[in-house]
């Protein structure tokens, strides 16, 4: 290999590495940044690579000493060849200088190339804003026990990483995650962790200035199914398959409401535009929850949570502005109910939120990943210690299928009963129009 490789910003230079060190595709965060983290490239090596830096790490966070050799042999590899060294500053590059975290848990490893190493560069480009993080809380004021939080969820999975750090992409799974942390854009607030994001839902959502009910219109262009689900869009043309419309003119909105219960109606209709008020679109600011592992959801806790981060934010980020709570999980997929009680944790949780259909997807990858640990396997040898376990693995046995769900709460409407956007959707004057 050519390691003295100039490499100069150019797009094909991509195409290049990839063939290379056998990365199986080329992510769309890469293309659009790869010139510009190529002109901002330091001209000495990059700190996360020197040795001072590795000690300061093993020294601050213990769980890393024994790993100590591994960091360092990586980091010499990285030192070595040209070509390393510009991936490696492309993804510091992405993750903390332009925070361009699109397809992070997908993004491609080295693992394939350099063996066990590739799974040490993106740790040490991952714990390279590590010393930040408490500068970050001290800058906004946010109390002590927020940091220990913090700091107790990346030890949490560090120490996974730590005991599995020999499986193939392991590096990126902890940088995908806990970058988010160190980047200052995700909060332990009770139950549930809390992200600053924008929204990538295909939806506008409405609130009645009078009434303040609330509707929820999909996006022009959306291919649905006759039981208003995302549909495959290679099933365009088939029968019972449609489109949705989104239009304003002349004063008026025009489009396809979406329930709470989750699902999408054939039927547009028509809102005043000086009655209602555009609150989410794609691309909003917004704040997303994600929903930890290991407990169970109590939806009095979960509550709690809801009214707690209200707080939080206007109080320590009271220049971020935001209109509603944001959910995209598995949890979220009213199949769930088929197999579930009305009782349920989930099933409230479910019914805290106004509902969203989730993308099409052909698998059950997101439910094995999140609730199996797994990434593919045949259903009847999916792992099972808990009864949800069993009773999604029945029902995926069975041909069904979890998608991710969506849902989201209007920041004015924190602290609605359960069930309340159902209630007043099933009552509301959007149903007979």
């Amino acid at each position: 290999m050519d390691k003295a490789f100039i490499l100069k910003g150019e797009p094909d230079e991509l195409e290049y590495l990839a063939a290379i060190f056998k990365l199986d595709y080329i992510p769309e965060s890469f293309k659009d940044n790869w010139r510009q983290a190529c002109l901002s490239y330091p001209d000495s090596i990059p700190f996360f690579l020197k040795d001072d830096f590795i000690d300061s790490i093993v020294k601050e966070i213990p769980i890393m000493q024994k790993l100590n050799s591994n960091l360092r042999s990586a980091a010499k590899l990285v030192q070595e060849d040209e070509r390393l060294l510009k991936i490696s500053w492309l993804w510091y590059y992405l993750c903390y200088i332009v925070h361009d975290w699109r397809g992070l848990y997908s993004w491609p490893h080295l693992c394939n190339s350099i063996g066990e190493d590739g799974n040490f560069v993106p740790i040490l480009i991952l714990l390279s804003e590590y010393s930040n993080l408490s500068k970050f809380y001290k800058k906004y004021n946010v109390p002590q026990k927020h940091y220990r939080t913090t700091y107790e969820g990346i030890i949490s999975s560090l120490t996974s990483f730590k005991r599995n750090h020999r499986e193939p992409g392991r590096g990126n799974a902890a940088l995908a995650w806990i970058t988010r942390y160190i980047a200052g854009k995700l909060f332990y607030l009770g139950r549930l962790q809390y992200e600053f994001i924008k929204c990538h839902n295909d939806i506008y959502v409405y609130k009645n200035k009078d009434t303040d009910e609330v509707i929820c219109l999909a996006q022009n262009g959306e291919i649905f199914t006759k039981d208003g689900i995302y549909a495959n869009p290679v099933d365009l043309g088939r029968e019972g398959i449609w489109i949705s419309q989104y239009s304003e003119s002349d004063g008026y909105i025009y489009g396809n409401p979406i329930s709470p219960d989750s699902y999408v109606i054939d039927r547009t209709i028509e809102l005043d535009s000086m009655q209602w008020e555009l609150i989410l679109k794609k691309g909003d600011t917004a704040i997303t929850i994600h929903i930890p592992a290991g407990r169970s959801l109590n939806i009095d806790e979960v509550k709690e949570s809801y009214q707690y981060a209200e707080f939080f934010f206007t109080t320590y980020f009271p220049n971020y502005s935001w209109r509603v709570i944001m959910c995209n999980s598995w949890l979220l997929d009213t199949k769930l109910r088929d197999f579930l009680s009305e009782g349920s944790n989930i099933v409230k949780f479910q019914d805290s939120f106004y509902l969203l259909p989730g993308p099409y997807t052909g698998d059950n990858a997101g439910v094995y990943k999140f609730l199996f640990g797994v990434k593919d396997c045949p259903p009847d040898r999916l792992p099972v210690t808990s009864s949800l376990q069993q009773k999604v693995k029945d029902y995926i046995i069975d041909g069904g299928f979890i998608r991710s769900g969506g849902g989201f709460i209007p920041r004015e409407d924190i602290g609605k009963p359960v069930g309340y956007y159902k209630k007043i959707f099933s009552r509301t004057s959007i149903r007979r129009m």
